[in-house]
């Protein structure tokens, strides 16, 4: 039986800081993330290979000293080892799959 869920509901925005939320985990792993407009994840980098899909609104990412704007719908590979950071334009959700 598969399992089903609401991105709305799982990945809420939080006043108090960024929302992030393991979706499923078994052999790899998806993380919901909520940034309110202008909260950011700071500088990281990850250790296997992960891509980034934003859901709804739309967020500054910065990799090896090049930005772009993602909006809903766009995705980003990001390599491991690579140092990252995103910046919400406004209110945002994203998947990440690693």
């Amino acid at each position: 039986m598969s399992a089903r869920g609401s991105i709305k509901d799982m990945v809420p925005y939080k006043q108090d800081g960024k929302s992030i939320n393991v979706l499923f985990a078994e052999g790899f792993k998806a993380v919901g993330i909520g940034l309110l407009a202008k909260q950011k994840l700071e500088k990281h980098s990850t250790s296997t290979p992960a891509f980034l899909l934003v859901l709804e609104g739309s967020v500054e990412f910065q990799i090896d000293g090049t930005k772009c704007i993602l909006s809903g719908q766009d995705f980003v590979k990001i390599p491991p080892s690579q140092e990252h950071e995103i910046t919400a334009l406004e209110n945002s959700k994203m998947i990440l799959i690693k």
